[in-house]
């Protein structure tokens, strides 16, 4: 589960460094200056699921340069990127998880995720795997900390995630359908690692957190727990950074990869939608359970996820509830579109 990590008092010059940063942060100017680049398709930072910006710091295949330019231009003198990134690992190391088997770790991917307006919780997700560790570096004071789930849902291999298609209102699947998804490997393989996430949006509204976190305090959480940045109604900012283990060859946190229900169920589907066997039929209900999980998330917007095209334009129009003209229930436009071959494909 979770661990809380508090302040290092021996380390006060940095907690002072996060202090500053946060009040920086939070200067109108700097978020123009945000939007500004984001709008002009700026690499080093993005807005992220639940309208949070993800600003990176120090990421493997992302530059850094909104952070450095915000932080050169506004931070006091004595500002050290590096200082507050060696204080991220000396917390993380004081999580007695990580020091259990006398492992040593690598550290990485470090990005800046805030919100300065009101947001709801995101969307439950899992964007890191066991045997590797991510982190929450508190900046703004006070906060609530991440949600995360300690419940046991396993809905990892194909059989499961039936069992659990079958407990819906739609049901479960045709027995072609069932059939074809056993054998694909990518289906199992996305099932074994990010599965969880597909329980029902019931299993997480109980979803635990700190409530009210200080700057300078450390959240550490393992790898493949189902979790979601918390609904806020104030300005929220941490340093979010991962660890692998250097003997274990585990692939390193991939900052673009992240899975909810919804992106979840959307990749299931394209993989399915061309595959020898799968028909009309087939289609239909896979475009019922997505349009299940759709209505099910409290996000939106979640489309723009998908490559431009027929299929993120179903999920748009699911989302927002508007269907093309003459169609006029969601059950009429999912049938039409189970007809259309050409709606996705595995690229979706």
């Amino acid at each position: 589960g979770m661990a809380l990590i508090h302040p290092a008092s021996e380390h006060p010059r940095a907690i002072e460094m996060l202090r500053e940063l946060d009040t920086v942060l939070r200067k109108r100017l700097v978020k123009k200056l945000f939007d500004r680049m984001i709008q002009d398709e700026d690499e080093s930072l993005r807005l992220i699921q639940g309208a949070r910006y993800e600003i990176f710091i120090q990421a493997r295949w992302k530059p850094s340069t909104a952070f450095d330019i915000v932080t050169g231009k506004y931070m006091s003198k004595g500002f050290s990127k590096a200082a507050i990134l060696r204080y991220a690992r000396h917390q993380a190391m004081r999580d007695p998880r990580l020091n259990a088997r006398g492992q040593k770790y690598a550290f990485g991917n470090y990005s800046m995720i805030m919100n300065y307006e009101p947001v709801p919780a995101q969307a439950p997700h899992i964007d890191l795997l066991s045997p590797s560790y991510q982190f929450g570096l508190v900046v703004t004071d006070k906060i609530p900390g991440t949600l995360f789930h300690e419940g046991n849902t396993h809905i990892q291999t194909v059989g499961s995630l039936i069992n659990t298609w079958r407990r819906q209102p739609f049901g479960g699947p045709p027995p072609k359908l069932a059939e074809v998804l056993a054998k694909e490997q990518r289906a199992r393989v996305l099932l074994r690692d990010f599965g969880d996430v597909l329980a029902s949006s019931s299993t997480y509204n109980c979803m635990r957190n700190h409530s009210s976190v200080s700057t300078g305090s450390l959240i550490s959480l393992p790898g493949s727990v189902v979790h979601a940045g918390p609904g806020t109604s104030a300005f929220r900012a941490v340093i979010f950074f991962s660890a692998s283990p250097k003997a274990c060859g585990v692939e390193e946190y991939h900052p673009d990869t992240q899975y909810s229900s919804v992106l979840l169920s959307g990749h299931l589907v394209s993989l399915m939608w061309r595959q020898e066997g799968v028909g009309p039929v087939e289609r239909r209900y896979l475009l019922t359970m997505l349009a299940s999980q759709i209505e099910d998330c409290p996000i939106r917007g979640l489309w723009s996820h998908f490559s431009q095209g027929d299929f993120s334009e179903f999920i748009r129009r699911i989302e927002v509830g508007r269907f093309p003209r003459g169609v006029r229930t969601r059950a009429a436009y999912i049938a039409s579109c189970a007809e259309q071959p050409a709606l996705c494909s595995s690229s979706c």
